[in-house]
């Protein structure tokens, strides 16, 4: 055990070190975070990214759900979890042209504990929220003045920490009711950059457009849920008697987060100069706006969920959200739409029952799922949709029921349709799950 309590907290300290040093990294090289918040992270642990994002009806006891924070009330042990994602995404346009990008980036930070087993729980933790990653450039020629280039970059993000608590009510030895909530502080910013540059005109005065978004504000999100246990045969024999009965649960939930207008601080600095670029000999201060008071909108987010399972054995299910993002304004030429999220997967462990002979094989975790999203973003009168397909492994360590969680999508978002942009992408999650009394005092050594 001690060298487990050496693995264990050198894993935290590791993990710690990876994630503060990816979060000032670029965490987008995508077109389509230019506009709103950006790319928008889903906040999906490495378990339920596998399966597709299935969170809603999740009730494990051994993960950290905070998608539906009612979860957080199963807690019977000191959970840490965190994790970090690769992405490889290939960018085409409508003409040919191909772009390759890779990154990586911290995921997800989070502790939970029980305040009461298997009654009331308390997490808290950091995840990214959004990402801003883009630079392209276009031209256009005009017959007087030439080649015109316009172009666009951007960076920053958004980031959440959250403290959440969750607690039930058993109705009977088979019923459960839980509900749970989030408290969220939501700070980043947002830095857009737009250059128009005459190309074949000597000394004329390009334009340089800078703008940054500060965000600081709270918010809350809540969940709900409703289980039900119960036995039922799971083997029968020749003359069809039930010779052997096992667990099984279903449970449905519920996720809420209101819209929400984020306290916001503007500055915009519009300027005209001569020159390269970066060595521009600045003229003209053409608009300036310090620190405006601005708000940021987050749509109202409903999501449902069910998931039904042989205890310990394999578990299905399926999500649905919904994202109004119609009622949502921001300062550009587009207008968003109320997305839908659809979410399904399946995950078995081969031995539910191991002994001293089982092989490792059996005792990892098989997860497989898959999502679609009809996306917030409608550009030239198409929608920005995004499928992938999922899959991933729980690898437990020996004598534990920490695990070392793997999960990764093949996707692909957007089209090449009316002048737009496909993205295929491949993106890889590795998670660290520790459970363990890690606050109890111990008798011995």
């Amino acid at each position: 055990m001690k060298f487990y309590s050496i693995i264990k907290h050198l894993s935290v300290c590791v993990f710690l070190v990876l994630a503060f040093n990816t979060i000032a990294q670029i965490n987008s090289y995508s077109p389509y975070s230019r506009y709103g918040l950006g790319d928008l992270n889903k906040n999906y642990f490495a378990n339920n990214k596998a399966l597709g994002g299935l969170s809603y009806g999740m009730t494990s006891p051994l993960n950290i759900n905070i998608n539906n924070p009612a979860t957080y009330s199963y807690y019977w042990l000191t959970n840490f979890e965190a994790g970090l994602t690769g992405t490889a995404t290939q960018m085409n346009t409508s003409d040919g042209q191909t772009q390759v990008n890779a990154l990586n980036q911290f995921s997800y930070l989070a502790f939970g504990m029980p305040l009461k087993a298997n009654r009331w729980g308390l997490t808290f933790g950091a995840v990214p929220m959004s990402s801003i990653g883009y630079n392209f450039t276009s031209t256009d020629s005009l017959d007087v003045i030439g080649r015109i280039e316009n172009s666009f970059d951007g960076s920053g993000g958004l980031n959440r920490f959250f403290l959440g608590s969750g607690f039930n009510f058993v109705i009977d030895t088979t019923n459960t009711l839980a509900f749970g909530f989030n408290f969220n502080y939501i700070f980043g910013d947002l830095f857009n950059r737009q250059r128009l540059v005459y190309k074949d005109v000597s000394n004329a005065y390009n334009t340089l457009q800078t703008e940054r978004i500060n965000v600081n504000d709270i918010g809350f999100d809540f969940g709900f849920q409703y289980k039900k246990d119960f036995r039922a045969c799971s083997k029968k024999d020749s003359l069809k008697n039930c010779i052997e009965r096992s667990d099984y649960s279903f449970a449905i939930g519920a996720y809420y987060g209101s819209q929400s207008n984020l306290n916001a601080k503007l500055t915009q600095l519009t300027r005209t100069y001569t020159g390269n670029t970066n060595f521009e000999a600045f003229k003209d201060t053409v608009h300036y706006v310090s620190e405006q008071k601005d708000t940021v909108k987050l749509p109202q987010t409903i999501g449902i969920g069910f998931t039904f399972q042989k205890k310990n054995h394999w578990l299905i299910g399926v999500d649905m959200q919904i994202q109004q993002w119609a009622a949502t304004v921001f300062n550009q030429s587009i207008l968003f739409q109320n997305s839908s999220r659809f979410a399904a997967g399946f995950e078995i462990i081969p031995v539910p029952k191991p002994d001293a002979g089982t092989s490792y094989l059996g005792l990892i975790t098989y997860r497989i799922g898959a999502k679609y999203e009809t996306g917030f973003l409608n550009i030239n009168n198409t929608s920005i949709t995004d499928f992938g397909i999922n899959f991933g492994f729980g690898l437990p360590f020996r004598k534990t029921l920490s695990k070392l969680n793997l999960a990764f999508e093949l996707g692909q978002r957007g089209t090449l349709e009316n002048n737009l942009i496909q993205e295929r992408y491949i993106k890889g999650t590795l998670g660290l799950t520790i459970n363990d009394k890690w606050f109890n005092k111990r008798k011995y050594d």
